[in-house]
């Protein structure tokens, strides 16, 4: 995404976030690693509401879902480097969904903390810690929604989402911080900037057992 693609998008970003509960990021909003959602009707009557928000990856010749990522060299244990967002989007208004009436606009935070708190509890850690933007990830995403008939649904994909810097920023010798937790915030709008619906996804992402012993 880059040039006008980028300003447009940071413009629609700063207009949606201005009055939405759920999106703001402080230490208030300490969720457990549970999908959250909020629908909100939209001016045409018609409501599009997001069924889930999961993270896929291709994994040993297969897309697999992903339920944690874990720091490991173990083949047989997930930990790619870049996953896509998928999202389950049903149309339950009053009529068909054209092609760009909609935009899905995606951003990731993260739980960053040492590696050996509470003897590495991700949930533990996930309720206590408060979530923060990390720079080191291209955490901003765009999706248009397709054509979607009445009383349809649709699954779309946010591909490509690079987690190698990521990781890389927190591999230092000696380092004990570690981002315990990945998580995924959709907003759906219309053309007019107008927020429908918004969910959430939480992925998990442990450390390797020598970092979480470290101290």
């Amino acid at each position: 995404m880059k040039g006008l693609e980028v300003l447009s998008l940071l413009l629609i970003l700063s207009c949606a976030c201005g009055g939405s509960r759920i999106i703001a990021i402080d230490s208030a909003e300490r969720k457990p690693a549970n999908s959250q959602q909020n629908n909100i009707a939209n001016p045409n009557n018609q409501p599009l509401v997001i069924g889930s928000v999961e993270f896929f990856a291709s994994w040993n010749g297969s897309y697999i879902k992903l339920e944690r990522w874990r720091d490991t060299t173990d083949p047989k244990v997930p930990h790619p480097e870049v996953f896509d967002v998928i999202c389950q989007i049903e149309n339950q208004g009053n009529s068909a969904v054209q092609y760009g009436d909609f935009i899905v606009v995606t951003t990731f935070d993260s739980v960053v903390a040492p590696s050996y708190l509470h003897r590495g509890d991700v949930n533990k850690i996930i309720s206590e810690v408060a979530w923060a933007r990390i720079g080191a990830l291209d955490d901003v995403k765009m999706e248009v929604v397709p054509y979607l008939k009445l009383k349809g649904s649709t699954r779309v994909r946010i591909p490509g989402v690079k987690l190698g810097a990521l990781i890389a920023q927190f591999n230092g010798e000696g380092d004990t911080l570690w981002p315990w937790a990945l998580r995924a915030n959709v907003r759906i709008l219309t053309r007019d900037v107008v927020q429908v619906a918004t969910s959430q996804a939480v992925l998990p992402m442990i450390p390797s057992d020598n970092r979480v012993m470290s101290k």
